[in-house]
Formats: structure tokens, sequence, C-alpha cells
């Protein structure tokens, strides 16, 4: 294998459905950054490229071999965050990487989830049949799935801590969805202080990739999301020192 002269040097690594697309489209603007152009390379969760202690990065770098010598080398994959052995296989790659997460209030972010999933013709189950039938897998001892993941992917606090298992807290930036979305020049200028590169004026962010809904969650599913999420929620208050009381309104 040919000695690594340049490595990826950050991950915008979760979560899915919380304005991840918007953020990389942002940051591809930067003369500073060169961004990945295919979002979602899905490298450090894809257990084939890691059956060996050796992986093999050149296809990855692959994905970079247009960037300029002074650019700083990006990817968002916010599948990440949730997949439970990438933390370990970032770190292995490079124990310098910074990570950015956006998080986004996890009953809004499993209704957009099955809602992209509907719209992808993943399956033809309900809101609530998907969540009952992930229920089931999980009780099966599936802690992990590509698909039936409305839920566990909220459960952020867990996936944070996980990554500060292998990663200091000062190579982690967490985001607020809401703030991205309301503010986005300010979400910007701290992910430029956290890469340590110029601010740039970006004048406007639009939602990338935002899908139509069919219609809108049922007070009875939000409900029992907001009972499955409100500890969780109270966690992640307390981890991170944020207020998110209007994510159990």
């Amino acid at each position: 294998m040919s000695q690594v002269t340049q490595q990826v040097d950050f991950l915008i690594c979760g979560a899915q459905k919380a304005g991840t697309s918007a953020l990389a489209k942002s940051l591809k603007e930067h003369p500073d950054i060169y961004m990945s152009e295919q979002k979602e390379l899905h490298f450090f969760d894809n257990d084939g490229y890691f059956q060996t202690n050796q992986p093999n990065y050149e296809n990855y770098h692959q994905h970079f071999v247009n960037a300029q010598s002074h650019q700083l080398w990006g990817e968002a994959t916010p599948a990440y965050m949730y997949w439970q052995t990438s933390p370990q296989r970032m770190h292995q790659y490079n124990p310098h990487l910074k990570l950015i997460v956006i998080l986004r209030n996890p009953i809004e972010r499993a209704y957009s989830h099955w809602n992209m999933q509907q719209h992808n013709k993943a399956h033809t189950f309900s809101f609530r049949e998907a969540l009952q039938h992930e229920l089931s897998l999980k009780a099966q001892g599936v802690t992990e799935h590509k698909k039936f993941s409305c839920m566990s992917r909220g459960f952020y606090s867990q996936q944070l801590q996980r990554i500060q298992q292998y990663f200091p807290k000062q190579q982690l930036l967490a985001l607020k969805y809401d703030t991205f979305k309301n503010d986005p020049q300010q979400t910007l200028n701290l992910v430029s202080q956290f890469l340590q590169i110029e601010l740039v004026d970006i004048k406007q962010v639009n939602e990338v990739y935002a899908l139509p809904y069919s219609s809108q969650i049922s007070t009875e599913d939000k409900a029992y999301l907001q009972s499955i999420f409100t500890q969780e929620i109270r966690n992640l208050e307390s981890m991170l020192g944020w207020g998110c009381h209007d994510w159990l309104v």
C-alpha cells in the first residue's frame, strides 16, 4: 500500500435528515475546503472495507484527487455517527479528524426519515408500522439497521458518547438543526472557527434534498415518540448544555 501523504481532515458525520446536505453544499463554496463531489461516501460504515486490520484507503482518497494542496479534505456521511463501529475506524484512520454533527429534534427526524423512505419506495409500512417493526428487530437483538432505524438514530447522547471514547471533545462540534435552519450564517461561522478557516459570507442556505410530506405526523404518533424520547432529550440537554424544551412541545 502506498504511503498516505494527506488524509481527510474533517467529517460531517451526523445526523441523517438534519441538514447535512445543506451544510456540505455550503462548505463546498469555501476556497480552503475540498468536499468530495459525491456526498455520503459510506466508507467507515461499510464492513466490507474493514475485514482486515489494514484497510485500503486508496479508493477512499480517489474522491479527493482534484483537491488543491492548501485545501482541507472533507466529506459528509451522516450514518457514521449512528453506525457503532465507525468511530473506532475513523480514529484508526486519522486520530486528528475533526467531526461535525447536526442534531435535530429526534421526533421530527424520525418522521422525516420515514417520509424519505416512502418517497424512495424503500418499504410500504405506515409510520407506526415502521416503528413497530424497528422495535421487533430490537427485541431480536438487532442493535443497528440501515433501513429500520427511525427511532434508534435519534438517541444522540449514546452515539456522542461512543464518539467521545475515541475523540476528545475539542475535535467534535455539535450543532443544532433549528439554529442552522433559522440563522445559517451563525452556524457557518461556528464551523469556520472550528476548522480554523476564514469566515465566508454565505448569502443563503437552501434546504437540500428536502422532500414534501404527503401528510403530517399524527397527534398519537407524536405523543408516542415523545414518551420514547423525553429522557433522551433530557440527557442530551445535560450533555451539551442545550435547551431543547421546544422538542417536546
